[in-house]
């Protein structure tokens, strides 16, 4: 029988899972010698047990098997069959429940249950078919037939005492009248809620086991408790005489209160947690959202509801990974130039493409960052025990040494393809980088870093066509914060530059330079937000920027009327030359990749691979599950090309297939999305580069302008001689 199929395959996926876990905690304490010998058992699976490997998990005389038709709603298990028909036949319900799955049939003159072979009856039917899938299709029958006004449907919705409104009961669609009737005969969500009440744990006694696997063992741990931020109470100190402290608070009183089961409400006195209710009497007191609670102590529960973020699909970033990233780095590089319409501001900025480590490091410490960053860091780990060392305690110190570390695992991983003169040298450059960390962006906290200009005092100072200027430097705020620099350090170099640069300019230069810092930091937060290739936020990069500030010939007193509109002129010139930066060094294109598990039999191997082909998937590895005919794939797949995904791999497998997607990490495009021929070669392989192809890349980047509303250099008539098609009447 299919059923019988079905119930069996569930099993053996259910038993390669749990073989596949058990394995792995083995391959895992190997690995390790030093937990095994101390957890050696404690770490494999509780329900593994040899004793279970004969007798299968899912089986529908247990009561852990539901028969349903989510379409119709209706559901049952096989006991409410055995307590409907044992009192009829003459057998005892726990005798007849055993007959009710497998080749088991009822010998009517003796009333026992037999097997085949004890049965008389020349074509005999099994008892689950016979009393249980007859019925469904009698009554399939019956309804989709006659209708449900017909005497033999009315009589048995009258055996059965089901109460179905009369007008359900007359509508014109026989679909609807059979989910009227199935819905109330077996309802799904009774038979479920049995099954769940009768088979899975006790929460009160199942506690102490989860406990166990929430909360690791250690010293540090057992004297942890764990308490959500958001619960505690954010009011400090003592209120003055007069201020309200309860806003928006109403008392109302409740006028019925019903319990939802199902379709159907059941009135209550009270209801218990982790069950849905219905309250009748608040429609006056709450527009669209309230928290309710008996004490006015409760925290407000919207403030811990956040909205799902939109997935960035695509990010942007420089070309280079590897090696090439210290090829480039011993290489000058050329700055972007950017001035301010009134020509008292010049920005030069210069990119570099951060390690993939590093930027790794910084995008999974985005939270800590911001915490570090705005010293709510040593306000919290002030609560920690003191006896624990100073790298478990200091978050700083613990980030900055990942910081560190990252940078050398990248240059390791590169070290048989580069000198190791030069390996040194780009580590020595790299680690003066992260002492002159300005900001993070975007938006304070971000994979990309703005540096403070490398200050030195011959360059401090300029004059240009006959103006004098000063180079606005910087402070390494987060280069202090994360312990890169000493904060006493910064200040006298601070202090040692500015009081060079003020001994040959201005006083009031000096001052305005200070002022113009927030709208330099401000100009790089906007331009990291939205890059220059289709407004996506920027990925792993480095903007060393150098501003210059000359003196203006005016009367000083129109400067303060002016600073608004010089400050805002400031941010563009530094947004723009950031942007310009990443265009001239050659722009990439990063798009976020699923890691995708998918589980497929071995006769839909070929159809799973190509679904996968079609969305750019890369195949990783196939392994099989012993003792299955099943195969598992693991694969990265663009987020872009997941829109569909599963529908697709469900039609052309029929079904078989199923998949898992787990956002996994970002990767550049190798093509570049704004290729044009430039040099000799180019321009002879490609022409004026009218007839290339737009790669990849660019035909994202397009996709992305386009549904943006931004401007797309396509040709809107390729062929203008095609496109006449009304006939010419003389």
């Amino acid at each position: 029988m299919r059923l019988h199929r079905i119930v069996s395959d569930v099993n053996s996926i259910y038993s390669a899972l749990r073989s596949h876990s058990y394995f792995s905690v083995l391959s895992a304490l190997e690995d390790n010698p030093s937990t095994s010998t101390s957890s050696s058992t404690e770490d494999l699976p509780e329900d593994f047990e040899d004793d279970d490997d004969n007798e299968d998990t899912f089986q529908p005389l247990k009561g852990n098997v539901v028969f349903a038709c989510a379409l119709d709603g209706w559901g049952f298990r096989p006991q409410q069959f055995a307590d409907l028909y044992a009192k009829k036949v003459g057998v005892k319900s726990s005798a007849f429940l055993r007959g009710l799955w497998g080749p088991r049939y009822l010998d009517k003159k003796t009333g026992k249950v037999v097997g085949k072979k004890a049965i008389k009856s020349a074509d005999p039917q099994p008892m689950f078919v016979e009393f249980v899938l007859s019925a469904l299709w009698k009554m399939y029958e019956l309804v989709l037939k006659d209708g449900g006004e017909s005497n033999r449907v009315k009589k048995l919705v009258e055996n059965f005492q089901l109460k179905i409104p009369e007008r359900e009961l007359k509508n014109k669609d026989p679909k609807v009248v059979l989910q009227s009737v199935m819905s109330r005969w077996l309802p799904l969500a009774d038979a479920v809620m049995d099954m769940v009440v009768e088979c899975t744990p006790d929460p009160v006694a199942v506690k102490g086991s989860g406990l166990q696997d929430l909360c690791q063992r250690g010293k540090l741990h057992q004297k942890m408790l764990l308490v959500a931020r958001r619960l505690l109470r954010r009011q400090r100190g003592c209120g003055m005489k007069g201020d309200e402290v309860q806003k928006h608070v109403q008392e109302v009183e409740l006028q019925y209160l019903y319990e939802m089961l199902g379709q159907g409400l059941k009135p209550v006195a009270s209801v218990g947690a982790g069950n849905v209710v219905a309250i009748q009497g608040l429609g006056q007191h709450i527009l669209k959202s309230a928290t309710l609670s008996s004490t006015k102590s409760c925290w407000s529960f919207s403030s811990q509801i956040g909205g799902l973020r939109p997935l960035v699909s695509f990010k942007e970033t420089i070309e280079g990974e590897g090696a090439a990233i210290v090829e480039r780095s011993k290489s000058a590089q050329e700055f972007a130039e950017r001035t301010t319409p009134n020509g008292r501001c010049t920005v030069r900025v210069q990119v570099l493409r951060l390690p993939n480590a590093l930027t790794k490091v910084l995008e999974e410490s985005e939270q800590l960052l911001g915490e570090i960053v705005e010293g709510k860091a040593a306000k919290r780990e002030g609560v920690l025990d003191p006896r624990l060392s100073q790298d478990d305690g200091d978050s700083a110190a613990m980030l900055r040494q990942r910081m560190i570390d990252a940078i050398d695992s990248d240059l390791e991983a590169i070290s048989k393809q580069v000198d190791k003169e030069k390996l040194d040298r780009y580590r020595k450059t790299w680690l003066g980088y992260l002492e002159r960390i300005w900001s993070l962006g975007p938006w304070q906290v971000g994979p990309n870093l703005l540096l403070s200009p490398a200050t030195k005092s011959s360059d401090s100072v300029i004059t240009q066509d006959g103006r004098q200027g000063i180079l606005v430097s910087g402070r390494s705020h987060v280069s202090e914060r994360l312990g890169f620099v000493r904060e006493s350090d910064a200040k006298d170099s601070s202090n040692l530059d500015n009081g060079e640069s003020a001994a040959d300019a201005p006083e009031s230069l000096h001052l305005e330079s200070m002022a113009l810092r927030n709208s330099i930091v401000s100009g790089f937060q906007i331009a990291t937000n939205a890059g220059p290739l289709c407004d996506e936020p920027m990925w792993g990069l480095a903007f060393v920027i150098e501003p210059y500030l000359f003196a203006d010939g005016s009367d000083a007193a129109n400067h303060s009327d002016q600073y608004n509109i010089f400050s805002g002129q400031v941010i563009t010139a530094v947004k723009e030359a950031c942007r310009a930066a990443v265009l001239q060094n050659h722009p990439r294109l990063v798009e976020a990749m699923y890691m995708c598990e998918l589980t497929t039999p071995s006769e839909q191997l070929n159809p799973t691979y190509a679904v996968l082909g079609k969305r750019r998937a890369r195949i990783l590895d196939v392994e099989m599950q012993e003792g299955t005919s099943l195969f598992t794939v693991h694969a990265y797949l663009p987020v872009a090309e997941s829109v569909g995904f599963s529908n697709q791999l469900r039609s052309l497998t029929a079904g078989a297939a199923s998949a898992l997607l787990i956002l996994s990490h970002w990767e550049a495009i190798p093509d570049d999305p704004i290729f044009t021929p430039k040099t000799q070669e180019e321009l002879e392989e490609h022409g004026d580069g009218s007839s290339i192809v737009p790669n990849l890349a660019k035909k994202l980047m397009n996709s992305v302008r386009r549904r943006k509303g931004l401007h797309v250099e396509e040709k809107v008539v390729e062929h203008g001689t095609k496109q006449r098609t009304l006939a010419k009447k003389v």
